[in-house]
Parts: C-alpha cells; structure tokens; sequence
C-alpha cells in the first residue's frame, strides 16, 4: 500500500467518524403514571400509563402508546367500566403540548360489552419536579369518555 492511499484510507476513516457523530441519538423515552377523574355518563375514576418516544429521522412528532383503565369509583371494576390503548402524535409547546390518534376501547355496563375504534384528543401542561396535569376526551364510547389527570413522568 502506498503512503498516498493509507493517507486517503485514513481521511474518510476520519470522515465517517465525524458524520457519525453528528447524527442525531434518539432520545430516552419517557414514562407516564397518571390518575384520573372524570365523567362518562356518570362520575369517573381512572389510571394511566404512556410511553413519549421520538423516532430519529421522522418527520412526526412524539410518539405516545398510552393505556388506561376507568371505572366507577363506588363498585369499580364491577359496575360501570371502561380501557383504552391509544397511540397518538404528539406536539410540545413551551411548558404544554396537544395530542391527537387513534384509540381502541372496550367497556361494560353492568354487563353489556361493547368495544370499537375511536379518536383520542388530550392536551396537558408539564408541571415542576415532573409532574403534568392532562385533559382527554375519547371519542368512540358512548357517551363520550372525558378526564382530567395528573401524573409523574419519570
């Protein structure tokens, strides 16, 4: 090997480690535990998790998967209940952030199931020491599931 062609082997070695180094790293995804209170044809209570990811290179925003559990508070999980898993795309603004997609829910009164596709919208405020404070809507339940929450995201 001659000492042009080493020196060329070296520059894009070089190169490559400085392309390298300014793509972008994903970021850590962020983890949401919430409780909630709301209204679904009568008083609600609820629980909530979510998952915030960006995909590097995507032109979206933040990816949510989100999941929760509601029930009424006097026989919950018995009487009148509901869940959902959402994934939704999320938009951050100074100190809130909006997010909208699609949900699939399933609920009982007393007995009669039924389940579907649906929209769920929420907007929320990120509060200090981690915490944030939400309201959501799904849209597919009838009548419509609403709540607010507050959570910590770690």
């Amino acid at each position: 090997m001659s000492l042009k062609a080493g020196a060329s082997a070296l520059a894009i070695c070089a190169v490559s480690i400085v392309g390298a180094q300014s793509l972008p790293l994903p970021e850590k995804p962020r983890i949401g535990i919430r409780a909630s209170l709301g209204n679904w044809d009568r008083t609600m209570v609820g629980l909530g998790a979510d998952v915030t990811f960006r995909i590097p290179f995507a032109p979206l925003p933040a990816i949510r998967v989100d999941g929760e559990v509601w029930g009424n508070p006097s026989d919950f999980g018995k009487g009148k209940r509901g869940n959902a898993i959402s994934v939704l795309g999320v938009k951050s603004f100074p100190l809130s952030y909006a997010g909208i997609g699609p949900t699939f829910w399933f609920t009982s009164k007393d007995g009669d199931h039924s389940s579907g596709l649906g929209l769920k919208v929420l907007v929320g405020a990120d509060l200090p020491n981690s915490m944030y404070v939400e309201g959501s809507a799904i849209f597919g339940p009838s009548p419509t599931a609403f709540f607010v929450s507050v959570g910590f995201k770690f």
